[in-house]
Parts: structure tokens; C-alpha cells; sequence
């Protein structure tokens, strides 16, 4: 069973877990617990990847977060994709997603920026595009209309 769990703050705002004191940007940490039945909280687990936040287990990282190096066409299943290398995320297509629904691109490690792009003709507050500027920084987004994702 799970004895440590590690969380990891990719969102641009202060994270708070009754386990840890508060978890600021870009910030990991890890502590020694009991056992946890890990499928009762999958659903919560995703929550927070969506937030920009991962709460993982003895290293086993929730559903809903990907890694990517460079470049990474998501999927309606992603939550959390964390940029490893500057490049382009796209987002999914707004069809394939409930009214609502939430990502989170952290760009993680790289030099210059990344670019967050819309499917097709959709477009991100009202733009095709939208660019991350720096590593260390995150955008969160969220399912608007059929048409738009709006910054969350």
C-alpha cells in the first residue's frame, strides 16, 4: 500500500492540502502516510491535475497527466500536460469535451516560449493562440462554448 505522498504545484497560485503547510508555484513535497485505498480518490486526484496540481502516491501519477516533451496534441482524457521542452500543445477538440471541462498547460523546463493552440477554427479567448511565455509559468483553461475555451 502507498506510504508517501508527493505533491507537485504546477499552477501559478498557492496550493492548500490539510497534509502540508501551503504548496507555492513550482513547488514539491512529499511526506510519509498510512495506507490509502487509491481508486476512492482517482476522481479527486484528477480535480487537482485539472488545477494544475499533482497529488501522486509512491510515485504513481494520477490519470489525466502527461508529460511531454516539446510537443503534444492532448486528448479529452488530459488534465495537467507538463511542457518538459518548449514547444505546442493542442488542446482537444472542443466536441470531444462536457461543457466546463478543465486543462491545465504547465510549462515546466525549456528555453523561450511555448504555444498553447485551439483545435481547427476554435479558438482561446477568442484567439487561435495563446503563448506561455517562460518555463515556471502555467495556464489553466476551461471549456466555455462550443467554440472558445476561456482562461479558468
Amino acid at each position: 500500500m502507498p506510504e508517501t505522498i508527493t505533491i507537485t504545484n504546477y499552477s501559478d497560485k498557492d496550493f492548500a492540502h490539510p497534509q502540508f503547510t501551503a504548496i507555492r508555484p513550482g513547488e514539491t513535497k512529499s511526506r510519509r502516510v498510512r495506507s490509502v485505498d487509491l481508486d476512492r480518490y482517482d476522481d479527486d486526484f484528477s480535480h487537482f491535475a485539472a488545477a494544475g496540481v499533482v497529488v501522486s502516491f509512491d510515485n504513481i501519477v494520477p490519470k489525466g497527466v502527461v508529460e511531454a516533451n516539446g510537443a503534444h496534441t492532448a486528448t479529452a482524457d488530459d488534465r495537467l500536460v507538463i511542457l518538459t521542452a518548449s514547444g505546442t500543445v493542442t488542446l482537444p477538440k472542443l466536441a470531444d469535451v462536457p461543457q466546463g471541462h478543465r486543462i491545465t498547460v504547465a510549462y515546466k523546463d525549456g528555453q523561450g516560449a511555448s504555444t498553447v493552440d485551439a483545435d481547427g477554427s476554435e479558438t482561446i479567448d477568442g484567439q487561435p493562440n495563446l503563448t506561455i511565455p517562460a518555463a515556471g509559468q502555467s495556464v489553466r483553461l476551461r471549456k466555455d462554448s462550443e467554440t472558445n475555451w476561456a482562461r479558468a
